[in-house]
C-alpha cells in the first residue's frame, strides 16, 4: 500500500537490499522471488526451499460441525481473511452464482481469521442467503484438511498485485494433496503449478463476470473436473515438506563456518 515515490518506500527497498547482500545465506519458497532477489543483490547462490506440503497427514476420523451436511454442494476457502485475499469478491460472486441456479443446496464454506472477517460476517448477513454462508474460524490442520475433503471445490483468491507474482500461497500444496478441484486466481509460479492440472481453473478475482463463469463452467462440468483434480495429488509430491527441508539443511550446510 506504500507509495514507490514516497521516502519510506525508498528506505524500506535500500534496507531489503542490504540486508540481502550482507547475508550469510537467502533463502525464498518461488523461483520468481529467488530471480528478484538475485537481480536486486548480485547474489548467485539464492536457494528456493518450497513451503511444500506434508507426507505425514493422513485422513483422520474427525467429526465435523453440525453446520456441515454432506448432501450439499460445497465451495469452500480456508485460509487468511484479509485485503490481500479478497474474499468479498468471492462472497458476491456466490451470491450471484446461487441466486442464477435457485438452490439453497449450495454452500459456502470459510474457514479461518483475519481483519476482513467482520466485514464479510456483516456483507453475509445482509444477504438473502446467509444461511448458505458458513463461517467456521479457526481450525486446527487436521480440521481443515477434513473439511478440505469433504468439499466439492475449493478457492484460492488473491488480488492482482506485483508482489504476488514472485511467491505462491502455501495453500496451493495443501489444496493439491487434497485432489479436488480448484479456481484460483493467482500468478506468477503458483498459477504454473496449478495450471499442469486440468482439474482446476485460473480466473480473475476482480472481474465479476469472468469470475462467475468460472463457478458455472467447474460446477456444470463437475464430474470432468472432479476426474481431472485426481492428478493434482501426482503434482503435490513433487513438493514435500520433508524433500524441503533436505534442501534447506543441505544449503545451511554448504555455507562457510563464521
Amino acid at each position: 500500500k506504500l507509495s514507490k515515490g514516497s521516502l519510506i518506500y525508498r528506505f524500506v527497498k535500500y534496507f531489503e537490499k542490504f540486508i540481502y547482500k550482507e547475508s550469510d545465506g537467502v533463502t525464498c519458497v518461488a523461483r520468481p522471488m529467488s530471480d528478484y532477489i538475485s537481480n536486486i543483490s548480485g547474489r548467485t547462490d539464492v536457494c528456493v526451499v518450497y513451503n511444500g506440503v506434508t507426507n505425514l497427514y493422513t485422513s483422520k476420523t474427525i467429526r465435523l460441525s453440525a453446520k456441515f451436511q454432506r448432501e450439499d454442494f460445497i465451495f469452500c476457502y480456508a485460509g487468511n481473511l484479509g485485503y490481500a485475499q479478497g474474499m468479498q469478491h468471492i462472497l458476491r460472486v456466490f451470491i450471484k452464482f446461487q441466486q442464477h441456479y435457485k438452490g439453497d443446496n449450495f454452500k459456502l464454506h470459510i474457514i479461518g481469521e483475519g481483519p476482513e472477517k467482520n466485514l464479510l460476517e456483516n456483507e453475509a448477513k445482509k444477504s438473502k442467503i446467509k444461511d448458505s454462508i458458513i463461517f467456521f474460524g479457526s481450525l486446527s490442520k487436521d480440521q481443515t484438511f477434513k473439511y478440505l475433503e469433504n468439499s466439492d471445490i475449493l478457492l484460492i483468491p488473491l488480488i492482482k498485485s506485483d508482489v504476488f507474482k514472485f511467491t505462491i500461497p502455501s495453500k496451493v500444496f495443501d489444496y493439491l494433496h487434497i485432489g479436488k478441484p480448484i479456481i484460483a486466481t493467482i500468478q506468477g509460479e503458483g498459477k504454473e503449478i496449478l495450471s499442469l492440472s486440468k482439474g482446476n481453473i485460473i480466473t480473475n478475482l476482480e472481474d465479476p463476470s469472468l469470475l462467475l463463469n468460472s463457478f458455472k463452467k467447474m460446477y456444470e462440468n463437475y464430474e470432468l473436473y472432479e476426474s481431472d483434480a485426481e492428478f493434482n495429488k501426482e503434482i503435490s509430491t513433487n513438493y514435500s515438506r520433508e524433500e524441503s527441508n533436505k534442501v534447506f539443511f543441505k544449503y545451511l550446510e554448504s555455507l562457510p563456518d563464521k
